[in-house]
């Protein structure tokens, strides 16, 4: 099963491609439909970024698909230069938001990492993200940009091809030790990250010793400050404004975190969630979107038997637990939603995976349903134990439609 987009009938039909999860920090699914990039046909393409020596899986994760008119030569001109153009742009935005590598004369996350400390000017697309991550960060509400560690030590587990035995569920060990370190991370004067000169762009990222400290007891090596739930959104967002200035606007950008941007000439698309269905994965709604639009898709659950970190075990209660990259920044899985569909109203990447985070921090449905009054983003969510209703909070109502084909229905 994958999750897929239909292109409005004016359009050449998408083909449906299988993909594999590639979760660093948070990852979900996507798919993609194209036609043949190598006839370079008109109608969509997938743009294959160009190789990168310096960060080779730069691209990984990521996909872009654009609409092409004219000749065979015309679009063989066009595709050259649309990938000259995105390759540029998903290297520098990779390469800012990346927490672990240095790239000379590129002052990024991994600078501030590393800087002990010290002022670090950044540039002023970077300098902007991390205050909004800040800013998202102090409301508490299921984000955490100071959580690497923390969605480091859960990716090894999640990434394993057999984690039962080391789920917190079943490994008292890992229990304590995962305990630790969240509530380690949920104390925010464990970390500083200061404004030095709002004019020259320089912040000042600081780190307790009690918490290094508490790292090396638990020999995690791994960034603290890192983007997590939120890097795609802001990754794809520098690479969209890159393309728009650029004048490419007949396309749409991908993420396999489960992002869909649209660029602002994009026309009719029908992004899809999945549900699950006597714990069977059906198409359980879709959003008609277009134009600039963002959508941003959770799920608890694998579309593939074979799709890495998903898995469920069963608790001491008999229930069954989901696993998945979606977790809390509190490193926690409250289990109420089980899949879930946001588009942001004002097209913003970021405040659309914004809205799903706040949802999956719900610890019950009488959370979500207080949620879904002021949610201004279109929102629609499945349950682990719903059937099969889709339930769709005001925002959503006539943008979000229940996949009546195969039998769900809109909750209430």
């Amino acid at each position: 099963m994958k999750d897929d987009y239909t292109i409005s009938d004016k359009h050449v039909p998408l083909r449906v491609a299988a993909f594999v999860l590639a979760f660093i920090v948070a990852v979900g699914a996507i798919t993609v439909g194209v036609t043949n990039i190598g006839r370079k046909q008109a109608g969509y393409n997938t743009v294959e970024p160009a190789a990168d020596d310096s960060a080779p899986l730069y691209a990984a994760g990521t996909a872009l698909q654009y609409r092409f008119s004219g000749s065979r030569s015309q679009i063989k001109e066009s595709y050259n230069a649309l990938q000259r153009d995105h390759s540029a742009a998903l290297a520098r935005a990779y390469k800012l938001l990346d927490a672990e590598n240095l790239y000379a004369g590129l002052p990024n996350l991994a600078a501030l990492n590393r800087s002990g400390g010290a002022e670090t000017e950044v540039p002023e697309e970077l300098y902007a993200i991390l205050l909004d991550a800040l800013a998202r960060t102090r409301e508490g509400k299921g984000y955490n940009m100071f959580a690497g560690a923390l969605y480091a030590a859960w990716t090894d587990i999640l990434i394993l091809s057999d984690p039962e035995g080391f789920d917190p569920v079943n490994d008292p060990d890992q229990r304590e030790r995962l305990a630790r370190l969240a509530a380690a991370t949920a104390d925010l004067d464990n970390f500083t990250l200061e404004v030095v000169s709002p004019e020259r762009h320089s912040l000042r990222f600081t780190v307790s010793a009690a918490y290094m400290a508490l790292l090396e007891e638990l020999e995690i090596d791994a960034p603290v400050l890192e983007l997590n739930l939120l890097h795609d959104a802001y990754e794809l967002s520098l690479v969209r404004d890159a393309l728009e200035a650029k004048g490419w606007t007949e396309g749409y950008l991908e993420s396999d975190s489960g992002l869909t941007l649209l660029l602002s000439g994009q026309e009719e698309l029908q992004v899809r969630i999945y549900g699950l269905r006597q714990g069977t994965p059906t198409p359980a709604a879709s959003a008609p979107v277009s134009r600039g639009a963002a959508v941003s898709r959770f799920r608890a659950f694998a579309l593939a038997e074979d799709e890495v970190c998903f898995y469920t075990l069963t608790d001491d209660a008999g229930g069954t637990v989901f696993r998945h990259p979606y977790l809390t920044a509190a490193g926690e899985y409250p289990g109420v939603a089980s899949s879930s569909l946001a588009v942001s109203g004002d097209g913003s990447a970021v405040e659309a995976v914004w809205a799903n985070i706040r949802l999956w921090s719900c610890r019950d449905e009488g959370e979500i349903r207080a949620l879904e009054r002021t949610e201004p983003a279109a929102v629609g969510w499945t349950l682990p134990e719903g059937g099969q209703e889709i339930y769709i909070n005001p925002a959503g109502e006539g943008k979000i439609l229940p996949a009546e084909e195969y039998g769900w229905i809109a909750g209430r």
